[in-house]
């Protein structure tokens, strides 16, 4: 074929409705010697010879409906009349086909079949040639071409089976979302009932702590005013009795004499170091406090 879009018409026609005289040049012609042809009731695979074998199929063809009627409804996706679309990168025709077979002993009424044709081309010499075959039914279509009586029930049958997969679909996606909604929401809860629990753990630990940094600050700031009151205690009397000293040896006096002064002076002495033991305590109460405020927020 020098041109497959607008040869191929004529072409199937040959093929199907030509005198059988003019099948064997009709093969030469347009296919390859080693051609193949698949359909649904037979196969031929592409090798030495199966040109002929191919040729053997169509005169079967022939034998078993010596009157067939062809109608090339469409080629490729145009639904017209002698319409081809032809693939020529890839160098495929597809080929909307529309027969009437009746089997020679057949008594019933030949019914109209559809079937797609694919014809895989292959070019040598700048011609095109038929390499491959292939023939697609459908159910109902390939019964309306064996027997057409049980093409009724047939597509009875398909629609039935379009119902069943539709109320199959409805039931399994109602029960594969009951066990998926059960099996997500427990794994849900038990994450999150995890994730609580270990927030609170985590609270729990900052808390423990916050009271064990409150408990040392305490034992710090205790310690702090210990070391403040022995120092303070040690000064005074260090004071006190500097003073004293120094009034015995600079005036002569005993230490009978000045122990009204040195009363006055530890008095003094006690009275300062109350007034820093009481800032002292306010200054922990106000500590301990704010470290349990801390530690229960």
């Amino acid at each position: 074929m020098q041109n497959p879009t607008l040869e191929i018409p004529s072409i199937i026609t040959a093929l199907t409705s030509a005198p059988s005289s003019h099948l064997p040049l009709t093969f030469q012609k347009y296919f390859l010697p080693d051609a193949g042809f698949r359909h649904p009731l037979c196969r031929v695979d592409r090798g030495e010879g199966s040109r002929e074998k191919v040729a053997g199929v169509y005169e079967w063809y022939r034998v078993m409906s010596p009157w067939n009627g062809t109608n090339i409804l469409s080629v490729g996706n145009e639904l017209m009349i002698w319409r081809v679309v032809y693939d020529e990168e890839k160098d495929i025709l597809y080929v909307e086909v529309e027969q009437h077979f009746h089997v020679i002993f057949s008594p019933f009424k030949p019914a109209p079949s559809k079937l797609t044709i694919r014809l895989t081309l292959q070019e040598q010499a700048g011609l095109h040639y038929i390499a491959t075959q292939e023939d697609f039914y459908h159910p109902e279509d390939l019964t309306s071409l064996i027997l057409p009586p049980l093409t009724p029930m047939v597509r009875l049958c398909l629609n039935g089976a379009g119902v069943v997969s539709n109320i199959n679909a409805r039931v399994a996606g109602f029960v594969l979302g009951m066990l998926g909604m059960g099996v997500g929401a427990g794994v849900g809860v038990g994450i999150e009932d995890v994730s609580v629990a270990a927030g609170d753990v985590g609270n729990a630990v900052g808390k423990v702590e916050d009271v064990g940094k409150g408990a040392g600050d305490v034992g710090k700031v205790a310690d702090g005013v210990k070391l403040t009151n022995e120092a303070k205690v040690g000064d005074g009397e260090k004071v006190a009795g500097g003073k004293a000293t120094e009034g015995g040896v600079a005036h002569g006096h005993g230490v009978k004499g000045d122990g009204s002064a040195r009363d006055r002076d530890r008095d003094r002495d006690r009275d300062a170091k109350d007034k820093d033991d009481r800032i002292d305590m306010k200054k922990l109460k106000k500590r301990e406090g704010e470290v349990r405020r801390r530690a229960l927020g």
